[in-house]
């Protein structure tokens, strides 16, 4: 039985290899015999996605982010105050403009690179109406306050990996439970519902 992370290098039966998988059986004993077995460790295939932005924004994570084969990588841009996501290219291809991106069931290496462009026709928020999120630190129930020029907006939560944990409309007063979450830090966003503009963007802690 291999440990974890090991499999079955060799098998030797009175000091000849045999082909036998994870298990080998003596039939009709009539002597005396010898059995050796001899594991190594598994390798496994990883491929890298090469992220990279333009100016006024980020990606998380970015640089060269190693990828096991067959698994999953997200993506997250984040733009400076007054910018957003214009153009979100994949291996070369556009890809749309949304905040995030996943890679799924990757299989060979990619690209991607994200630009952000001025927002606008941006509303303006004084002091008196900017959102409010409270409690932070949390332990369960997030209560979201919206200005009053602002009917709905949406929520997003991501932790510090880039994987996103919440997407959601909400309204003023609206409470959002993060109990199941496990503790440590995590970044949100709130745009104008149905538009690309960022209200808010910080980060959240979980305890």
């Amino acid at each position: 039985q291999p440990n974890m992370g090991y499999e079955v290098n060799t098998v030797l039966v009175d000091g000849s290899p045999v082909n036998t998988g994870n298990s080998y059986t003596f039939t009709n004993v009539q002597e005396d015999h010898s059995i050796a077995v001899t594991f190594s460790s598994i390798t496994s295939t990883t491929y890298t996605i090469t992220a990279t932005s333009g100016v006024n924004g980020t990606i998380s994570p970015s640089g060269n982010v190693v990828v096991n084969e067959g698994s999953s990588q997200t993506f997250t841009f984040q733009p400076n105050m007054g910018y957003e996501v214009d153009s979100i290219l994949v291996d070369g291809s556009y890809m749309g403009s949304d905040t995030t991106y996943t890679f799924i069931d990757v299989q060979e290496n990619h690209s991607i690179h994200v630009t952000f462009t001025m927002i606008t026709n941006v509303p303006s928020f004084d002091e008196e109406t900017q959102v409010i999120i409270y409690p932070n630190p949390v332990n369960d129930y997030l209560t979201i306050v919206l200005p009053d020029n602002v009917d709905q907006a949406v929520f997003s939560l991501h932790d510090l990996q880039g994987k996103k944990m919440i997407y959601m409309v909400v309204r003023n007063q609206d409470t959002i439970n993060v109990a199941n979450l496990v503790s440590g830090i995590y970044v949100y966003n709130i745009h104008m519902y149905g538009k690309k503009i960022r209200i808010k963007s910080g980060k959240i802690i979980i305890e």
